[in-house]
């Protein structure tokens, strides 16, 4: 038996019904019900029956068909229709990129083979290929750089006596020393570089060009994670930019210490860089740092503060305060001095030691001397001083 099928209003294509009449006594009947309201019946159609399958993947996009209301002017790609769950949007999708100009390609071409050539090139050998670096613009370097330190004539990996000179390093650091300030923008672009390795041979480079100019991109070097790179800025700074430029760095250390939103590592970092600069304007912060809840923080911070005062009050905030309120404006040269008729041997060694290094004056003071000895030692260091 045939049911009576009709074609119900539109469902968006996902589902369709059949409606079949039962009689009174539960029988199938082809008679259609009465039409109550009026409406005009439809005779009756052949349906098709389709399951509604769901996509996939209700997030995936498709691209529409390329219409011309599709396009902006220009000719930009076809619009996407995205879908979110129950709601599209359609986008268009972004330009492609424009093709390189055939001068571009030639550069790319000529660098490539330069490069080339350069990890196949022996020390001494660089000059033949001097000419063709210095025909590059900046853009043209920047992009030598890409292929820096290239053959290594030096690796730190390997045992060594000592680091050379930047531009004994590679081939391609012998020409930029060369091109030099010409290459300034691609060793500017190599110190910030995500690899330690390169950057610490950009460090080694700029430590052998000694450019004043350099000193705010060696700065950053100081908060380096590479110890060595560290080693190698702390030292730019104290030759190349001297007072002025430790004073800043100085500066800039003290307010990581007591500024918001520096990490422990940073914090960390900080105290070592004061330690090893023996820089007084690091003195306050240290002090305050002694007040941090962090125990390695306070620990680091004492030894920061015995190794620029030769004193020795450990993590005591107190203690140190007073000795910052007492010698705040006298010279850190008479700390060091007034540290030589300390009780404890350990601290007049370590006092000696600092003004050696800090003078460059040798009065023949012996480790481990006694108290009247140390005595001896400053009055000759005080008569250095005075001349």
């Amino acid at each position: 038996m045939a049911g009576d099928e009709r074609r119900l209003p539109p469902s968006r294509g996902f589902f369709v019904a059949r409606e079949v009449v039962v009689d009174d006594l539960g029988g199938r009947t082809n008679r259609a019900p009465p039409n109550t309201d009026n409406r005009r019946t439809e005779p009756p159609s052949r349906i098709t029956e389709r399951p509604f399958t769901a996509p996939a993947n209700p997030t995936a996009r498709r691209e529409l068909p390329t219409r011309r209301d599709d396009r902006a002017e220009g000719g930009r790609a076809p619009a996407e229709e995205v879908a979110f769950g129950s709601v599209v949007a359609k986008r268009a999708a972004a330009a492609p990129p424009p093709p390189p100009t055939s001068v571009e390609v030639q550069r790319k071409t000529r660098i490539g083979r330069l490069l080339d050539e350069l990890g196949r090139c022996g020390p001494g050998a660089d000059s033949v290929f001097l000419g063709a670096v210095r025909a590059l613009d900046e853009a043209g370097l920047v992009e030598l750089a890409t292929g820096f330190p290239g053959l290594l004539w030096f690796d730190r990996r390997l045992p060594h006596q000592r680091e050379p000179r930047g531009r004994d390093v590679s081939p391609i650091a012998s020409l930029f020393a060369q091109v030099y300030p010409a290459s300034r923008a691609a060793i500017v672009s190599l110190l910030a570089h995500d690899d330690a390795e390169i950057r610490y041979y950009a460090m080694l480079l700029v430590d052998d060009l000694a450019d004043p100019s350099l000193l705010p991109q060696v700065a950053q070097r100081a908060f380096d994670p590479d110890t060595a790179i560290v080693r190698r800025a702390v030292g730019y700074l104290q030759r190349v930019g001297g007072a002025p430029a430790l004073e800043a760095l100085g500066a800039e250390l003290a307010t990581v210490l007591v500024g918001f939103g520096n990490g422990w590592a940073r914090k960390v970092r900080a105290i070592e860089l004061l330690a090893s600069l023996r820089h007084p304007l690091g003195l306050e912060a240290l002090v305050k740092t002694l007040d941090e809840p962090d125990a390695t923080l306070q620990a680091n911070a004492a030894r920061a503060l015995s190794a620029l005062t030769a004193r020795s009050h450990g993590p005591r905030a107190r203690d140190w305060a007073k000795f910052l309120e007492r010698n705040r404006s006298r010279p850190r040269v008479e700390w060091l001095l007034d540290a030589l008729v300390e009780e404890e041997g350990v601290l007049r060694d370590l006092a000696a030691a600092e003004l050696l290094a800090l003078t460059g004056k040798d009065v023949a003071y012996v480790r481990g001397a006694d108290k009247k000895q140390a005595k001896a030692a400053r009055a000759a260091w005080e008569k250095a001083l005075k001349r």
